[in-house]
């Protein structure tokens, strides 16, 4: 079950949310923009921002490439400016959410050479995928509805048909099978991305030329 965010966690992932916007821009990155956007997420410029916005703005640009929502707001948790913001008689509000298009990080150090297309944007990647933004946000939202044509009756909608299926030595099996959208979607991921890179050693499932027998051959040889 997923926890709801604290208050604290709250104004956190807002604020990292508006020190990501534009992060990439020349000039971005300096102390008096992030504060910029800080106050303009706030409504306010109290002291404890200015603080916190020298102190980011210490990261090199190299850091910022790689700094992801999850991580800044980690950081913003730990750091004693925000701290000082919630010591104060008047605790910090989120007038507005600045939010940045979705882009692509990044690869990982050591993964430049390998034969994957650059799609730095979710309207990049849905042209590669061949369909449209629109319907590529309806598969990969967290929560959908649909309604029936008369305009009634929302309930969530299923990109899967489920089957049970009766298990060899008894029992029964939930198959969850991706409809036929979906699952074409699925493929030209697996063969455009998930099978041009690198496979962790330990990984034997779903791996060509490894299997259950060739993951007991390997634990079986390791020494305890």
């Amino acid at each position: 079950m997923t926890r709801e965010p604290s208050y604290r966690e709250w104004i956190a992932r807002s604020l990292a949310h508006a020190l990501l916007a534009d992060a990439r821009q020349p000039g971005a990155t300096t102390p008096r923009a992030l504060r910029a956007r800080a106050e303009a997420t706030l409504g306010a410029n109290p002291p404890w921002l200015t603080l916190l916005a020298e102190e980011l703005g210490k990261r090199s640009l190299a850091t910022w490439e790689r700094t992801d929502l999850p991580g800044l707001t980690k950081t913003i948790l730990d750091m004693p400016a925000l701290e000082l913001a919630f010591e104060q008689d008047k605790l910090p509000r989120v007038r507005r959410l600045i939010l940045r298009p979705a882009d692509m990080l990044p690869r990982p150090m050591g993964l430049d050479d390998f034969a994957w297309p650059h799609l730095p944007t979710v309207a990049e990647l849905a042209q590669w995928l061949e369909v449209e933004p629109d319907r590529l946000t309806w598969f990969t939202a967290a929560s959908q509805a649909f309604r029936e044509p008369d305009g009634s009756n929302p309930r969530p909608a299923s990109h899967y048909r489920y089957q049970l299926q009766s298990k060899r030595l008894g029992g029964l099996r939930l198959l969850e099978i991706p409809k036929a959208d979906l699952k074409r979607l699925q493929r030209r991921i697996l063969d455009g991305l998930l099978q041009q890179g690198p496979v962790h050693e330990a990984a034997h499932g779903f791996v060509q030329e490894r299997s259950v027998a060739s993951h007991g051959r390997h634990m079986s040889a390791r020494r305890w």
